[in-house]
């Protein structure tokens, strides 16, 4: 792959994330959730990793990856409207052990990475949706849209101007953005590279750092334990957030002052991997567990499937800016300074998250949700 190539190859997922998140919305409003979730969210799974572990040219890999991000639009979607319908008094708990599980399968996968090639990945990915496509069968249980005919072009515009009508709304394209640009995915899917900069060391037969993005992945599972274990104990959210996109920012900042001033010391490379380490687990404390549950419950049950859509498309839309900013920025900026750039972008978060997440405001019947009325 040329750098172009691999640029687009690993923001591509993003732009199929609001693909799926608008399919998504539409197909449980007209036929359910389950129904979405097995010929929306299972078969575009099944498609994604059967291009990726056959493929033979850059076409197909590009594909499989799109189609990927297809799937994680409809399960962002899905399973987070599941949890708030299923699980109203405990949304916030039960939202935080779903990220515990996503992260678990993303330890998982850099687990097994170290140990086989990436079409062997793949295919391994593609063999688990059996279990997966059989669960979604058995376990999902039946639920009816909630619309039981079609309405007309103006009762749809209706709900639309009625979702942009809701300040809260704005407050969630706020949250959206700084949850994409807090830079998680850059973090993930470029630990290896980051930490092949110092030269590629064999460890116990293993290249050392694919060993050290695992322990990246396992950051974030730690992270995630400790945020669930901070919502269960009904820690205050806004503190939880605030903590997270500092972390964040912190975390950015220590990259840069390596780029800057220690990267030629060979004896310090091991100040990348604690950069990253903590960034996964500062982010999944409170931004993974917190953030989407929290958007989506922004909405009333009425036309949350519509908001949360489209909240997700536009994550889609910033998760790509961010996933190939990285490769872009590099074009003609210094390592350390796109850094430093991100440390500013998540700086500016914070003071976004203080001003308009500053006191528990209700917003409806069955939930609570963190605004700032001034």
């Amino acid at each position: 792959m040329t750098l172009d190539q691999s640029c687009l190859f690993t923001s591509i997922t993003q732009l199929g994330f609001p693909i799926g998140g608008l399919l998504s919305g539409y197909m449980m409003t007209y036929f359910g959730k389950r129904y979405t979730s097995i010929f929306g969210q299972a078969v575009s799974y099944i498609l994604g990793y059967t291009l990726l572990s056959t493929a033979s040219n850059v076409e197909m890999l590009l594909l499989g990856r799109f189609l990927c991000g297809i799937c994680r639009g409809f399960c962002n979607c899905v399973t987070v409207v599941y949890i708030l319908d299923l699980c109203p008094s405990k949304n916030m708990v039960y939202g935080a052990l779903l990220c515990l599980v996503g992260n678990a399968g993303t330890l998982v996968t850099y687990t097994i990475g170290v140990f086989v090639n990436w079409r062997q990945l793949a295919f391994i990915s593609l063999i688990i949706s059996i279990p997966y496509v059989i669960g979604l069968v058995i376990c999902l249980p039946n639920d009816f849209p909630h619309r039981k005919q079609k309405s007309n072009l103006d009762e749809q515009k209706s709900e639309l101007k009625d979702v942009f009508k809701c300040k809260q709304m704005y407050l969630g394209i706020g949250i959206t953005f700084f949850y994409q640009f807090a830079g998680y995915n850059i973090v993930t899917n470029y630990a290896g590279s980051i930490l092949q900069s110092e030269g590629s060391i064999q460890t116990f037969g293993f290249d050392s750092a694919l060993i050290n993005a695992t322990f990246v992945g396992l950051a974030g599972l730690v992270g995630v334990i400790i945020g669930t274990i901070l919502v269960y104990w009904n820690f205050e959210r806004q503190y939880i957030l605030l903590f997270s996109n500092i972390g964040t920012a912190m975390a950015f900042l220590g990259l840069g002052i390596y780029q800057t001033f220690l990267d030629t010391t060979d004896t310090m490379y091991w100040i990348q991997t604690l950069c990253l380490v903590l960034h996964c687990m500062v982010f999944n404390l409170g931004y993974g567990c917190l953030g989407y549950p929290m958007v989506a419950e922004l909405f009333p049950p009425k036309f949350r499937s519509k908001g949360v859509s489209f909240l997700m498309i536009l994550s889609g839309f910033f998760g790509f800016l961010n996933n190939s900013s990285f490769d872009q920025l590099k074009k003609v900026m210094d390592t350390d300074k796109i850094y430093f750039l991100y440390a500013c972008i998540n700086l500016l978060g914070f003071v976004f998250l203080f001003v308009f997440l500053s006191k528990p405001t209700k917003i409806m019947p069955d939930t609570t949700i963190i605004i700032n009325e001034s």
